[in-house]
């Protein structure tokens, strides 16, 4: 059993890297989306355990930038065997300073957290395929051909429970983006997180109100 903290793109931006997903599951170099599929990503941290509800809590108090925006324009890989190819993140924001901001605030929580998500050997990376052999790392890159720019909005972090290939989210927090609406949501899990329920379900009301 793992936790993973990652970010979540807007829809538009999701649909275009299924794209290349569908393109590489159908050359047999990733499984097809099926059911509830894994969704691209930028994972933060990745380990053995994790303090669930503080950790929420304290994702939900961080003061994220208001609608954080990454182009995913270039290719990358990791050559290790097995391979990983992945879209490398351009960032609008220091998006290494959150993460080791954030790895500040709760790396206390985590427990046998991977050595890989630490901030000094941090690489920020959506992945398209990985348990690649070295052959097939190369067909990879071939399968996915040109890459077209995709300035995708980070608009969700979720927490994920997983074992092998299984994978669970077990919390949802939306990322500020300047509307009405998402401050309200951002608002409704603060309070849960601090199991204020009565502010929660005035804030509820709220949201109600404006749709």
């Amino acid at each position: 059993m793992g936790y993973a903290v990652e970010l979540l793109f807007d829809d538009a931006s999701t649909k275009s890297v299924f794209v290349l997903f569908d393109r590489l599951a159908q050359a047999g170099l990733r499984p097809p989306r099926v059911g509830d599929p894994e969704y691209p990503h930028i994972t933060l941290f990745v380990a053995e355990g994790i303090q669930r509800q503080p950790l929420v809590k304290r994702l939900s108090s961080y003061q994220f930038p208001t609608a954080p925006t990454v182009t995913l324009a270039t290719l990358g890989r990791f050559d290790a065997n097995p391979g990983v190819i992945y879209l490398v993140p351009q960032p609008d924001f220091p998006l290494q300073t959150l993460h080791r901001d954030l790895f500040q605030q709760v790396s206390q929580l985590f427990s046998g957290i991977n050595p890989f998500y630490l901030p000094a050997n941090w690489t920020p990376h959506v992945t398209l395929a990985d348990q690649l052999s070295p052959p097939n790392l190369a067909n990879a890159i071939t399968v996915v051909g040109f890459v077209a720019s995709v300035a995708a909005r980070i608009t969700d972090l979720i927490i994920v429970e997983f074992e092998g290939p299984l994978r669970v989210v077990t919390d949802y927090l939306v990322i500020p983006n300047g509307s009405e609406e998402t401050d309200i949501w951002l608002a409704y899990a603060t309070a849960m997180a601090s199991e204020e329920y009565f502010d929660a379900h005035e804030i509820l009301e709220k949201l109600w109100r404006c749709s």
